[in-house]
């Protein structure tokens, strides 16, 4: 759900289909969050999917947004590094 935070009305709700984990993360124009089934989805401000990744297990940490990349920790302890363009895995820390 995005709120408009000057008047408190929703500006617009979306249903991902998975219970989300770890929170939801914002930066370069995604918004973008991690579910208990390991998948990272990315949408852009108006609610509009634009891509999801599938990781290793559940996703455990807010996914930050930086330097083009999309950042997150997974339940199995590996960090990973995720292109904030298209969704493909650039890198990951075991």
């Amino acid at each position: 759900i995005k709120i408009d935070a000057l008047n408190g009305k929703q500006l617009w709700k979306t249903n991902i289909g998975e219970p989300i984990s770890g929170g939801v993360g914002t930066g370069g124009g995604l918004v973008l969050v991690g579910t208990n089934k390991g998948h990272v989805y990315a949408l852009d401000v108006t609610g509009k999917p634009l891509w999801n990744s599938k990781l290793s297990s559940e996703v455990l940490s807010v996914p930050r947004y930086f330097d083009g990349k999309v950042i997150v920790r997974t339940g199995d302890n590996r960090i990973y590094g995720i292109d904030a363009a298209d969704g493909k895995r650039i890198w990951v820390y075991e």
